[in-house]
């Protein structure tokens, strides 16, 4: 199995920094993500007096001596950090001074305004420079406490940044959610940090929270960040549409971030959907993930309804409309409505390149990249925004694309298909190394099959076989053809399984007889009767197993007078398999 270590969640450091920024004693959080977003509140926080010294991976936060933050000496500039400027507004209303918190033109274009209400009827000072919903926007606390109402559906971050500030309120804090509340396990994850730092959170549902005043951050040993479950998406997807599981061994399965639970849970549905079917699937809990499964749709035959997705319109971008767009620029029939996406998919082997816009916006460029590992000729533009959350994505995903490739491609079937004939052309093709079984069971045993057969019989041969597959176990990104009966024998089907993708070529045996009436020298099967005479037999006796073992079967019955452009089709038509198995062919 593939394994992949995955940069710590944006999600957890960022909440982990605002609570660590408030708390009595120093902390250590290991495992941090240092990224635009994240480095933009690191920032912002150091210039609020915080002292945030990192050590490898990890960073120590140091509070101010008394607690107190100082006002900063110009404007907190967040670029595009949404995560950034909606915690920190809501740690500025607890401090007794103004201060100006502003971010880049599309930050100027996400709204804030829900926010802002709920600070100001807990007392906060709010005044908007540019706008009466976006930054720039003037802060200042203090944070008297009491009742406010705020409206849950635009963004959950709202409802965290609140609850985070709420214990340095100078009375306890209600807070009342009004019209249903989006992300909701966002919420939780935010209530279950708190707790790691000794504040309790008392709660109805997702629709009344209470805060005690008085409650400190507090925690004597260091916090672990966990690995980001919204980057682990795209390697989850990968391995699930390539029927090749990647390990993310830093997202733990207790994780409460909703963007592996419940987008796991929503990715089997998918994968479990037979060919040509559809679903409709909520989004909501997951919404960056969700634009990870929209890609996997896309690459899915059949029709999929992804609803629940109204936050994504003002994210990075408006990446309803991006993901619409860029994904009819693979040949992707979709309609955009205006809180979900209708996606037609089809096999990547039916879709083709394009030059993608990624609007500056990080997931963009990340599902793309995604894509781009199965259907040749994608061009991820401005590839570097992935800067955001994941400098290091690419860097991964070509590491995964190496694992991949050190798999053999195994090429079976019955006599007469042109296991070998063609997999020695895609190999070459591929530039990979090629091997016959046959010609190496022969060679390691100075040998021809023929007289080993007529010598000590099949069962003979079947173990010189299996003792030659074994031996492909270290073999690392070649084409390998095999005999016809190789996958009959269960030991060496397992083992080409384990180290492999299998393709079957297949063709109706009036055709195979058809092309084997001039073999000289081919075995009996049977022993009773000659091979050209037991063939339909033993096809039907070897069907089930074929397609039971099989990764891709691939038709070769398709035979014309040029044998030369026959055989190229033949070849291009696997190499389009072996892209769509996750192997690179370029």
């Amino acid at each position: 199995m593939i394994s992949l270590k995955v940069p710590g969640s944006k999600s957890l450091t960022n909440r982990a920094l605002i609570i660590a920024a408030l708390a009595t004693t120093k902390t250590r959080l290991n495992g941090c993500l240092f990224s635009d977003d994240t480095r933009a509140m690191i920032k912002s926080l150091k210039a609020l007096g915080v002292g945030i010294e990192r050590e490898g991976s990890s960073v120590i936060v140091r509070p101010p001596k008394g607690g107190r933050l100082t006002k900063p000496r110009g404007r907190l500039s967040c670029g595009n950090s949404g995560t950034s400027v909606r915690f920190l507004s809501a740690l500025l209303a607890t401090q007794p001074f103004s201060t100006l918190i502003d971010g880049d033109n599309r930050m100027r274009e996400r709204p804030l305004k829900d926010l802002t209400d709920a600070l100001s009827q807990l007392g906060a000072s709010v005044g908007f420079l540019q706008s009466s919903n976006c930054p720039p926007v003037e802060i200042a606390g203090p944070l008297a406490g009491g009742a406010c109402t705020l409206r849950g559906t635009m963004s959950s971050q709202y409802l965290s940044a609140l609850l985070m500030a709420a214990p340095y309120a100078q009375k306890s804090v209600t807070i009342s959610v009004k019209g249903g509340l989006s992300s909701k396990p966002y919420v939780d994850l935010t209530i279950a940090l708190m707790a790691e730092f000794g504040v309790v959170v008392g709660r109805e549902g997702y629709r009344r929270f209470t805060i005690k005043a008085g409650q400190r951050y507090r925690r004597a040993r260091a916090l672990d960040i966990e690995g980001d479950a919204s980057a682990a998406s795209y390697f989850w997807a990968l391995g699930a549409l390539l029927d090749e599981p990647i390990d993310i061994t830093n997202v733990p399965d207790t994780t409460l971030q909703p963007d592996k639970g419940a987008f796991l849970k929503a990715l089997h549905r998918v994968m479990r959907t037979k060919s040509e079917g559809g679903l409709e699937l909520s989004g909501e809990a997951f919404p960056d993930a969700a634009m990870t499964l929209a890609v996997v749709c896309a690459l899915r035959p059949g029709q999929w309804r992804l609803s629940g997705l109204h936050t994504l319109r003002v994210k990075e971008c408006d990446r309803l409309r991006a993901l619409a767009t860029e994904l009819r620029k693979l040949g992707v029939k979709v309609k955009e409505e205006a809180e979900a996406l209708t996606i037609n998919g089809r096999e990547p082997t039916k879709l083709h390149g394009a030059t993608i816009e990624t609007y500056n916006d990080h997931r963009m460029a990340m599902c793309f990249g995604l894509a781009g590992l199965l259907i040749p000729g994608v061009t991820v533009l401005n590839p570097g925004c992935v800067r955001k959350t994941y400098p290091t994505f690419w860097k991964d995903l070509k590491m995964i694309q190496k694992r991949l490739d050190e798999r053999l491609i195994v090429i079976s079937g019955m006599r007469g298909t042109g296991k070998s004939t063609l997999g020695r052309e895609l190999a070459q093709r591929l530039r990979r190394p090629f091997y016959d079984l046959d010609e190496e069971v022969e060679r390691r045993l100075g040998k021809k099959i023929v007289d080993l057969v007529a010598e000590k019989g099949w069962e003979a041969f079947r173990e010189e076989e299996r003792k030659t597959v074994a031996l492909f176990v270290k073999k690392r990104g070649a084409v390998l053809a095999t005999g016809g009966g190789t996958l009959m024998d269960e030991s060496s089907q397992l083992t080409l399984k384990a180290v492999g993708k299998i393709l079957i070529l297949d063709a109706p045996p009036e055709v195979l007889i058809k092309r084997l009436k001039k073999s000289k020298n081919r075995p009996s099967l049977t022993g009773t009767q000659t091979f050209l005479d037991e063939l339909s037999s033993v096809y039907q006796e070897r069907k089930a197993r074929y397609l039971a073992a099989a990764d891709s079967v691939f038709d070769v019955s398709i035979t014309t007078t040029n044998k030369q452009a026959d055989r190229m089709k033949k070849v291009k038509g696997l190499v389009e398999i072996v892209r769509m198995l996750g192997f690179s062919t370029e």
